[in-house]
């Protein structure tokens, strides 16, 4: 069996920013500043991450964050619920990502799931919305579970086993990112890396680390599904 792990934005679809501008504008409603949340945001980071990293680097202690971050999530899932609800930004799906998912999920040799810097709630929203079926999507780890991406795989891969019995470490696990973290959480799991150029990374950057199979998009189904059953 094959658990294979995608991340969402810059992978699967695009979002316009829409979490970035949200989560700044929590920060900014909470804390009176979002500090370099723009710049902290496109990099693969997790949200608990993006959250912990801006505050610290504006000065802000752990206790701090930690006495207002129930209230900071909900305010950001409210921000980023409204922006969806009003049509700000446009959320779509990138070349070839819904029917690699939908092939892969008909396996029966393959469980799909999500290794995402996002809150479990705006994956799901995200991945609607871009008419992706979430329900294809068995086990994962979220962003708001950890400050640290590379902690995020092995969660998705325990989720896995107790889901099937079976347990899926070391390569039989494949990752699938648009960001260096992404191929850095994966080798520290010693899974199998996928990256694709369309998202934050280009593809020289992404080259460099050395991922076992580099794409400039997931739309060459064939060339894809031969990758991930390596």
């Amino acid at each position: 069996m094959r658990l294979v792990l995608f991340d969402i934005d810059g992978t699967l679809l695009l979002t316009g920013k829409v979490g970035q501008t949200s989560a700044k504008a929590a920060l900014e409603r909470f804390f009176g500043a979002a500090g370099r949340v723009d710049e902290f945001y496109p990099t693969g980071r997790t949200i608990e991450g993006i959250f912990v990293d801006t505050l610290v680097d504006a000065g802000f202690s752990d206790e701090e964050y930690r006495a207002k971050r129930e209230e900071l999530y909900a305010d950001f899932f409210a921000e980023f619920r409204a922006r969806i609800n009003r049509g700000d930004h446009e959320i779509k799906a990138l070349p070839g990502t819904k029917e690699l998912v939908e092939g892969l999920s008909a396996r029966e040799d393959i469980v799909l799931g999500l290794v995402t810097g996002n809150h479990q709630l705006t994956a799901e929203v995200k991945l609607t919305m871009a008419g992706f079926d979430i329900s294809v999507f068995k086990a994962g780890a979220y962003g708001h579970e950890s400050a640290h991406r590379p902690h995020l795989v092995p969660l998705a891969q325990q989720r896995a086993a107790e889901l099937t019995g079976q347990r899926v470490n070391g390569r039989e696990t494949v990752v699938i990112g648009d960001t260096t973290r992404d191929i850095a959480s994966a080798k520290a799991a010693g899974a199998l890396s996928i990256a694709v150029a369309t998202g934050t990374n280009a593809l020289d950057v992404l080259q460099a680390e050395a991922p076992d199979h580099i794409f400039t998009d997931l739309s060459d189904l064939q060339a894809v599904t031969t990758a991930i059953l390596q």
